[in-house]
């Protein structure tokens, strides 16, 4: 993961099938200062600043706040429970100089558990699995996770991060999630949506087309307070559909078959949606879902 200013790189280590315990690597991403290529190419340093155990058994995702400041991990912990943390990055980097272009200020070692702690935001158990962790691209402490059989909204409340299903009706069994994206156009920190402290998902009914529709209309809901228009999140599947979840409801809006593979990656620009595929394929939609607009074959799945 990159920060939104381009400066920093988070590298995430999972155990997967080797022995390395799961790890975060912190990178400076600042320009250098010895380049002799033109002003127009961009040739940057990369730096290591420190790394640290976030989880005791493995890591899944990791992400940084659209502000920056803050950085969210999904893992597992010592009793194979699920667990998100959120760190403070200017705590964490106190003893680095992000300005140096050198190696001073450098760390030599990992970071301390007293270290840890005093940059730790928040903790999470949770019984659902995640495979993919976001910040909200619409609120500051507001996160979005995804994994087998689940989506669930999660919001910094002091020093924990209580979740909420997202309602995904039948749509849920037995699916795996892998990734998901926002509709482009939200502003973190404006504060829009509804912040009241239930535990599920909101009471609408959904919205959904069948397959053979071709298409999906692009659904807007307001929120509960009636606010400010809603946004869709977009979440991809192994069976090879999207879902378009309402992000104020927390429901599905629409589901729709995109390929014939797995989907492992969903982006969204103003105006368009790109999928990838285990199938080979990626695809630019329109909001609308009704045909792709372009594709790119390729010899082997993409990852």
């Amino acid at each position: 993961a990159v920060s939104p200013d381009g400066r920093l790189l988070a590298s995430a280590q999972g155990r997967g099938q080797s022995m390395a315990p799961p790890k975060i690597t912190l990178w400076d991403l600042a320009p250098s200062t010895t380049d002799t290529r033109d002003d127009d190419e961009d040739l940057r340093a990369l730096r290591w600043l420190g790394d640290w155990k976030p989880h005791e058994r493995s890591l899944a995702s990791v992400a940084f706040s659209v502000d920056g400041r803050r950085l969210v991990s999904c893992g597992l912990e010592t009793h194979a429970r699920q667990q998100l943390v959120v760190w403070d990055l200017k705590r964490l980097l106190l003893p680095v100089d992000l300005g140096s272009a050198t190696k001073k200020g450098a760390r030599s070692k990992p970071w301390s558990l007293r270290e840890l702690g005093f940059a730790t935001v928040a903790k999470q158990l949770s019984d659902f699995p995640v495979e993919r962790c976001k910040w909200s691209a619409y609120e500051r402490d507001a996160i979005v996770t995804c994994g087998k059989e689940n989506v669930r909204f999660w919001r910094i409340k002091k020093d924990h991060i209580p979740g909420a299903p997202a309602a995904l009706y039948e749509y849920a069994r037995d699916a795996h999630f892998d990734d998901l994206c926002f509709e482009a156009g939200g502003v973190a920190g404006v504060g829009t949506f509804d912040n009241d402290d239930d535990d599920g998902p909101r009471k609408e009914s959904p919205r959904v087309l069948p397959e053979e529709s071709g298409g999906c209309a692009h659904v807007r809901h307001r929120s509960l307070r009636g606010k400010e228009m809603d946004k869709v999140v977009y979440v991809a599947a192994r069976s090879g559909h999207v879902l378009q979840l309402s992000y104020a409801q927390r429901s599905l809006l629409c589901v729709l078959r995109l390929h014939d593979g797995p989907v492992v990656s969903v982006a969204a620009t103003p105006g368009y949606v790109l999928t990838a595929s285990t199938d080979g394929v990626a695809r630019l939609w329109p909001l609308d879902f009704k045909d792709f607009l372009m594709e790119a074959r390729h010899e082997a799945p993409l990852v």
